[in-house]
């Protein structure tokens, strides 16, 4: 890469940078520009990963420049307005824009590459002018429009979303940016630094006048506006902040949730074979990488194995790799498991997988089993995924925990862990008095018992409904004496459904464009 560029870079030179105005001896982008950043196809990277001599820009206050560019050297001309700086040449012509005592110049020699400079000795319009360049993009602003596809919303069809998105740049450098969640970082003039799913990330924004704006592609541009609001401690749903975990601390360790698959069994454990449930995992590490997973379901402790995870990994989430523990009653030990992200073979998002083999501990005559064990972070939905890939509990139950909190280890290992849903004759603590499983009773239309028809209304406006064993994830809204339910939401199998009911009780009775049929509740 840097070969390809340096040799493209030296033909756009050699042809010639020559070339309206220019500065004077005050103007303060006189002077010399050492280039401290890149980025190419929106990708952030080191200036001596693309040129290992470096760049710099001298601006002359006679009008013209010179540019070396990994020890090739071209000139021409510059002109400066209103934070805008156009440089002239016979075959290269490019713009830059200066804001806050930083030089950005795009589109390198029409490389696709932008460079941004820092000016020795800093910008020189004085200190506290200087000071107050620094700190202008500082402030809290809030979302005033999204546009997606060609689509904008404003503030107004925001606010009626729930759409409360805001970005607080504090004068010390540092960032909180809400979105669905909160993200701590720092900031730069133009730059938002921070970590996602333990990978740094710069997105770049700019600033006019009171509107920032970041473009996210894929023809996504958020607009957010300064206000003199008093910004919030944090936004709703927020995390507390990550910043002493290192990113890949901040990958791996928490608490996990999954399935335990077993593809083949036999002897003692024949039973078991194509069999597969819910298990937990909690993963901690310190920041040298040593750490350990321990995995349980509501049977007990499956296994608790030290781990030592670097960075060595396919993908920047790294790889941990067993040291010493046991999985079930068997030992574990140096480079039996080797989890590594990156080879999934599933695109889904912060995915690990542990396989092995299991051989019991008590002879061979007792046989074993291969294993597969499927984990992602507490509290991530799981829409991503292929149906047969979900844990078996998903519907069932995790849905209700995603919105509230994980019991703790030992509730799980002593079966005291509050039970996901509610039960009772009331509903729940919301008001809303389906909530709870509602079982069949009859066809109301021909009188026949059927135990094969299963409501589930939850608090959070979700639900499945089971018929025949199919399990139909939905949401719904009540409207009187009527639900309006939508099955598969956000699928292409999403569908639409009006029911009537009569609540008496313990007793539901609904009715559809089909037949009438009573529940009972569970």
């Amino acid at each position: 890469m840097k070969k390809v560029i340096s040799v493209l870079l030296a033909l756009v030179l050699v042809a010639g940078l020559v070339a309206c105005g220019g500065g004077k001896s005050d103007d303060p982008n006189v002077g010399m520009w050492n280039a401290v950043s890149a980025s190419m196809m929106g990708i952030e990277m080191e200036i001596d990963e693309l040129f290992e001599s470096g760049v710099t820009l001298e601006l002359k206050a006679n009008g013209k420049f010179t540019i070396d560019v990994d020890g090739e050297k071209g000139n021409g001309k510059w002109e400066y307005d209103r934070d805008t700086i156009k440089f002239s040449a016979s075959d290269a012509d490019m713009t830059g824009t200066v804001k806050s005592g930083m030089l950005t110049l795009e589109n390198l020699l029409g490389m696709g590459i932008d460079i941004t400079f820092e000016k020795e000795g800093g910008y020189t319009t004085g200190a506290a002018e200087g000071a107050q360049n620094t700190a202008s993009d500082a402030g809290y602003y809030v979302i005033d429009s999204i546009t997606e596809d060609g689509e904008t919303f404003d503030s107004a069809s925001l606010k009626e979303m729930g759409i409360a998105y805001y970005i607080l740049l504090s004068e010390d450098g540092t960032a909180e940016i809400s979105t669905d969640s909160v993200t701590q970082g720092t900031w730069t003039p133009g730059k938002l630094h921070y970590q996602e799913d333990g990978e740094d990330v710069v997105s770049n924004y700019t600033l006019d006048k009171d509107l920032l704006t970041i473009e996210l592609g894929d023809g996504i541009t958020l607009v957010f506006k300064r206000s003199d609001a008093t910004p919030p401690a944090q936004a709703p749903g927020g995390t507390p902040s990550t910043d002493d975990l290192d990113a890949l601390q901040q990958w791996w360790n928490g608490d996990w949730y999954g399935y335990i698959y077993l593809p083949t069994a036999d002897g003692a454990w024949e039973e078991l074979e194509d069999g597969w449930w819910d298990c937990f995992a909690t993963i901690d590490s310190d920041a040298t990488g040593i750490g350990s997973i321990f995995l349980w379901d509501d049977g007990g402790e499956l296994g608790n194995v030290e781990l030592q995870i670097t960075e060595h990994g396919v993908s920047a989430a790294g790889v941990a790799m067993s040291e010493n523990g046991h999985f079930n009653k068997m030992e574990i030990g140096h480079a039996d498991w080797i989890i590594d992200p990156g080879t999934n073979t599933q695109s889904y998002e912060h995915l690990i997988i542990i396989d092995g083999t299991f051989e019991d501990p008590d002879g061979s005559e007792y046989g074993g089993f291969m294993y597969e064990i499927w984990l992602r972070p507490w509290g991530m939905l799981w829409d991503d995924a292929a149906e047969e890939d979900l844990p078996p509990g998903y519907y069932d139950w995790y849905l209700d925990r995603y919105t509230g909190p994980m019991p703790t280890m030992d509730e799980f290992l002593s079966g005291t862990a509050p039970q996901p849903g509610t039960s009772g004759t009331g509903g729940d603590a919301s008001g809303n008095p389906l909530v709870g499983t509602w079982l069949a009773e009859g066809d109301g239309a021909g009188g026949t018992a059927n135990k094969d028809y299963v409501y589930e209304f939850r608090a959070d406006g979700t639900g499945v409904y089971t018929i025949f064993g199919d399990a139909r994830p939905f949401t719904y809204e009540i409207d009187g004496n009527t639900i309006n339910i939508v099955y598969y939401p956000g699928t292409t199998d999403e569908s639409e459904d009006t029911l009537e009911f009569e609540l008496d009780g313990d007793t539901l009775t609904i009715t559809t464009w089909i037949d009438t049929k009573v529940y009972t509740r569970q």
